[in-house]
């Protein structure tokens, strides 16, 4: 599994993308979704995982490498696609949100947050 700064690649293949990069603190979001942090930070988001390497601990090991920056991590856990047809089920945010406790990420207002 090689993790670059956008991808993952596994054998060749782009097992996942994702977009990661630091706030500093009072800076604004470029890509406005949102609010000026209080605090220096890293903005994880847009995790897209295929299906045929999901459940391999890809994005474990992607926050994993994150942490390694020293910036407490902050995602919108919802996936917000306006170009998709596909709601997700109650079932599936409810499995997400569980994933992202489960690797210690907490509930603040509508963000979750990595200490």
């Amino acid at each position: 599994m090689i993790i670059e700064s956008d991808r993952v690649m596994i054998d060749g293949v782009q097992a996942a993308t994702y977009k990661a990069y630091p706030l500093d603190a009072g800076q604004d979001d470029p890509s406005d979704q949102i609010d000026a942090p209080h605090e220096d930070i890293i903005y994880l988001s847009e995790i897209r995982v295929s299906p045929d390497y999901r459940r391999r601990g890809i994005m474990r090991a992607v926050i994993g490498r994150l942490r390694e920056q020293g910036r407490p991590i902050v995602i919108s856990p919802l996936p917000i696609d306006p170009d998709s047809s596909i709601d997700p089920t109650d079932s599936q945010i409810e499995g997400l949100l569980g994933w992202y406790r489960r690797l210690g990420f907490v509930d603040q207002c509508h963000l979750m947050r990595l200490p």
